[in-house]
């Protein structure tokens, strides 16, 4: 089986909980410059730094003078990157 072949493999597997983040992530007002947003941008971005913790990855939030972002490591996977940044 090629790693391609995985990859789709388990993205069949685990299909519904998939959605389940993307459409908990778009419920989410954080894709706002309008400061009254700030909260729930900062909510989102701390729902999406635990949620990779859930699957896996090692996540931190980082401040910055905007919006936090998300850092998240699969440190079993050289170069891996995912990254949330609320705008």
């Amino acid at each position: 089986m090629s790693d391609l072949d995985k990859v789709l493999a388990h993205i069949d597997a685990d299909l519904d909980n998939a959605l389940d983040r993307l459409f908990r992530t778009v419920r989410m007002k954080s894709i706002s410059t309008d400061p009254a947003h700030a909260a729930e941008t900062r909510r989102c971005a701390e729902w999406h730094a635990a949620d990779q913790e859930g699957i896996g990855f090692a996540s931190e939030l980082r401040e910055t003078p905007g919006h936090p972002v998300v850092l998240a490591r699969d440190h079993d996977a050289a170069g891996t990157r995912v990254l949330f940044y609320g705008r």
